[in-house]
């Protein structure tokens, strides 16, 4: 017969190690021998381009979003998109705050961290989040970076909630390192209009969305300062979670399938 005090030392004990083995899972693609982990994911076959369903947040959130093989960044859209009007209000949305205990938003020295991503179809404006993400059986805290959607003019009259960067991972650019330098790639953008910007696309979506696919306030030089001062996107889904390969089985009438991790070819 157990005593009372051991016994109840021993369940604290295993609900330590089952929580351990979460954080564990969410931090890895790998399984607990060290072996890659594969998972794979239904190809949602839209017509015009395929959707995979994913997870995002604790507990999990679920989206329909693009799988592209053109771009790397993991996109979602925040709930703040469809209640200014910028993305469609029968679209799912995310919340973080107070609703994913794992969610955290990226800060800079000015508040959250902008993002600006511009796409053959159109541009889209954002913050920078983390979060678990799962595609699959796959899970991932993506510790540096997902892109929430706050924003976009993108070409696209279809339901469209998120990107799943697919992409090859693009080079590292080195930031401007001394004064000069970055006076240089802000030329023209004073201190009062970047924070103009960051609020633009931080607040309730930005004034002087054009159809044409571009974000426009009567200055078109903004966007392209916003991409100087940003030169660096977050790493996708794969990149984060150390998967080097993937495979795409496309139907046409059909869904398709997504294979993470799949074994070398002999």
């Amino acid at each position: 017969m157990f005593h009372p005090l051991l016994l109840f030392l021993l369940v604290q004990f295993c609900k330590l190690v089952s929580v351990w083995s979460v954080v564990l899972d969410t931090r890895s693609a790998h399984d607990k021998h060290g072996i890659r982990a594969e998972a794979c994911a239904e190809l949602i076959n839209h017509g015009s381009h395929f959707g995979v369903e994913v997870e995002v947040g604790t507990p999990g959130q679920k989206f329909d979003v693009v799988a592209d093989t053109g771009s790397n960044t993991f996109i979602i859209p925040s709930c703040q998109c469809m209640s200014s009007g910028a993305c469609n209000k029968d679209d799912r949305c995310f919340i973080g705050t107070n609703r994913s205990s794992t969610f955290k938003l990226a800060m800079g020295p000015q508040g959250p961290l902008p993002m600006y991503l511009a796409f053959g179809s159109g541009t889209v404006a954002g913050v920078e989040a983390m979060d678990v993400v799962q595609v699959g059986q796959m899970k991932q805290y993506m510790k540096e970076g997902i892109m929430l959607m706050t924003n976009h003019a993108l070409t696209f009259n279809r339901s469209f909630e998120g990107i799943l960067g697919l992409g090859i991972p693009l080079p590292k650019v080195t930031p401007p390192a001394n004064t000069d330098q970055r006076k240089k790639a802000t030329a023209g953008v004073s201190s009062e209009r970047i924070q103009e910007i960051i609020k633009k696309i931080l607040g309730g979506g930005i004034k002087g969305v054009s159809g044409a696919g571009h974000l426009s306030n009567g200055n078109d030089a903004w966007p392209q300062a916003v991409a100087r001062m940003l030169p660096n996107s977050p790493p996708g889904f794969l990149e984060q979670a150390g998967v080097d390969r993937f495979s795409m089985c496309f139907n046409d009438g059909r869904n398709g399938v997504l294979r993470l991790g799949p074994p070398r070819l002999e």
